[in-house]
């Protein structure tokens, strides 16, 4: 791999995501895939927010805890990429892609992916992939490249229920330092978007917020800076 092609890979994970943080509600087959070695390639697929990244970075963290190579590349950004993004990858223990509906149809990339899914299973690898719509419903044009990923698994990530929303914002919050009551929760999910990222989001805010006012998070300030968003 050229020195080009790694500084390309100095992708940052998410420090905190971990499966231990990762609330399972009706997805606990697909951790289990994620988890077992066995499973050379996963695609797996959900909303925004429903947490896609948050289990990519998590497996790549589990990867590097017993010192397996990793890499995780997110396509979100594409654009700002090159197909060649994926050559040499199949060096690694796993190969992680984040947001694949953004190339799909792009034929040089699509090439290039179905090279590397190719490769990464002649040596004895892994590719987990994840998007956010079906397998079914990608538009991708190499009717090869759709053929691989039906081999294994696919999977899509069910959407938490409300009292496990509560349940992940009391832990996001945890992590920060700061108690989320039931109630705060519930206003929050009442009154804001309903997808877990776009709550992350809102509650790394209002931590932002209170710092700045020197207050504690509470109803009254939440409805004020809801109104000020």
């Amino acid at each position: 791999m050229d020195n080009e092609t790694q500084l390309i890979l100095n992708f940052d994970l998410k420090e905190l995501a971990r499966f231990e943080n990762f609330i399972i509600d009706d997805n606990q087959t697909l951790i289990n895939d994620l988890q077992n070695e066995s499973q050379f390639c996963i695609y797996f697929y959900g909303t925004s927010g429903s947490g896609k990244t948050h289990l990519l970075h998590s497996l790549c963290h589990e990867y590097t805890r017993f010192s397996k190579s990793t890499t995780y590349i997110p396509l979100a950004d594409y654009q700002s990429l090159s197909p060649k993004i994926f050559v040499g990858l199949e060096n690694m223990n796993l190969v992680c892609i984040d947001d694949i509906q953004m190339i799909a149809g792009i034929e040089q990339w699509e090439i290039e992916l179905f090279h590397l899914y190719n490769r990464v299973r002649d040596n004895n690898g892994r590719i987990i992939v994840s998007s956010a719509i079906s397998l079914k419903s990608l538009p991708i044009n190499l009717a090869d490249l759709r053929s691989r990923f039906s081999w294994g698994p696919v999977y899509q990530i069910k959407a938490l229920s409300d009292s496990n929303k509560c349940l992940a914002l009391q832990q996001h919050a945890s992590s920060r330092g700061l108690e989320l009551t039931d109630e705060i929760c519930e206003y929050l999910l009442s009154r804001y978007s309903r997808d877990i990222g776009s709550l992350f989001e809102m509650l790394d805010a209002l931590d932002k917020a209170a710092l700045v006012a020197k207050r504690k998070i509470t109803i009254p300030f939440v409805r004020k800076i809801l109104v000020d968003e």
